[in-house]
Order: structure tokens, then sequence, then C-alpha cells
């Protein structure tokens, strides 16, 4: 492989990365309120349903993180 397509390939990639990790410091800043809120309110149902497809959303995106680095690792090996 021409040693500028790696490049572009291993910037793209850094980008991608970078972008991923600012969601986990924004995941990681709200997952304490989000407990708070749970202990706070244990018999508000419509909150908790709230907080759970909060869950759900973030392991959705942690799922199709993986997913892609997978991808990227079968296509460049």
């Amino acid at each position: 492989m021409d040693v500028l397509i790696q490049l572009q390939i291993a910037l793209e990639y850094n980008k991608y990365f970078d972008k991923i990790v600012t969601m986990f410091i924004q995941i990681g800043a709200v997952l304490p309120q989000i407990r708070d809120y749970e202990q706070l309110f244990p018999n508000r149902k419509r909150l908790l349903y709230t907080i759970s497809d909060a869950y759900l959303d973030i392991i959705l995106f942690c799922r199709k993180a993986k997913l892609v680095f997978k991808k990227n690792e079968k296509r460049h090996s």
C-alpha cells in the first residue's frame, strides 16, 4: 500500500478516534447526574424509562464504535 494512502487512512482514523474519545468524555460527565436522578426519584416511572433510554443509547453508541473499529481492522490488515 502506498505510504500516502496509509497516512491518509491513519489521519482519518485519528479524527474518528478523537470524536469517539470526546463523546466518551461527555458520557462520563453525564453518568453521575443520571445516577443521582435514579436515586432521588426511584418511583418516577417516566423518568426511569427516560434514563433507561439514555443507557440504551450509550450501549448502542459503544456497539457502533466497536463495529467501526473492527471493520477498519479487517479492511486494513
